[in-house]
């Protein structure tokens, strides 16, 4: 689980009050922690099926989100234009 309010990755069992956890695959967290600690260069370098990435840029969005405190409105008009099925 990644909580986006705190900023730490924590399992299941250990969510405490007050913060907002969102689930993450096996496959999101290695992204997750290669787009972290990997070269700049290689930043693009990895692969994930669509469910995971889906996961990881709805895990990535809210922490943007949370940490901002604010939400950003080319997003939100890019998500009223894309069809459902992309988000």
């Amino acid at each position: 689980m990644l909580d986006v309010v705190r900023g730490i990755v924590h399992c299941g069992a250990c969510k405490e009050p007050g913060g907002l956890s969102l689930p993450l695959t096996n496959g999101a967290l290695a992204a997750m922690q290669h787009i972290l600690y990997c070269p700049p260069k290689k930043l693009y370098s990895f692969a994930l099926d669509a469910p995971q990435m889906r996961i990881l840029g709805h895990a990535a969005e809210a922490f943007v989100a949370a940490q901002l405190e604010r939400g950003f409105r080319t997003l939100d008009y890019y998500k009223a234009i894309l069809p459902q099925d992309d988000l």
